[in-house]
């Protein structure tokens, strides 16, 4: 198993728009929906951070790691070049990482240095 060193950027707490929504999604994007309630990253608005935990089980209420600062730990949804800007995808990859077309200032940047697998959890600045 490949080790991984992260910075955690500052953590925040978000209820899920429709419970069960990320139940098992650990390390995957999340953004908010227009009534400022968590939902998986579908790629219509930029996500607000990596999906953590739920507070408890059975809870609605979410632990999120916040885009800003540091490093993030996410699931890549395809073998990504390591340097490549990445973003959420929609449809079925929206709770994966895939590889951006282009790298603008403030975009996460895939850190990890293997191409990796899809699935792989990798590193990217946040």
């Amino acid at each position: 198993m490949q080790k991984i060193t992260v910075t955690d950027s500052p953590y925040a707490s978000f209820a899920e728009a429709t419970p069960g929504s990320l139940d098992n999604a650990q390390d995957t994007l999340v953004q908010l929906d227009a009534n400022g309630l968590l939902i998986p990253a579908n790629g219509t608005k930029p996500p607000v951070g990596v999906f953590v935990d739920k507070l408890h089980p059975g809870s609605p209420h979410c632990r999120v790691r916040l885009f800003g600062s540091g490093t993030v730990r996410v699931r890549q949804g395809a073998p990504i070049t390591p340097g490549v800007g990445v973003q959420s995808g929609a449809g079925a990859a929206a709770i994966f990482v895939i590889a951006s077309t282009a790298v603008t200032p403030g975009t996460p940047v895939k850190l990890t240095p293997e191409l990796g697998a899809t699935g792989d959890i990798i590193e990217i600045s946040a």
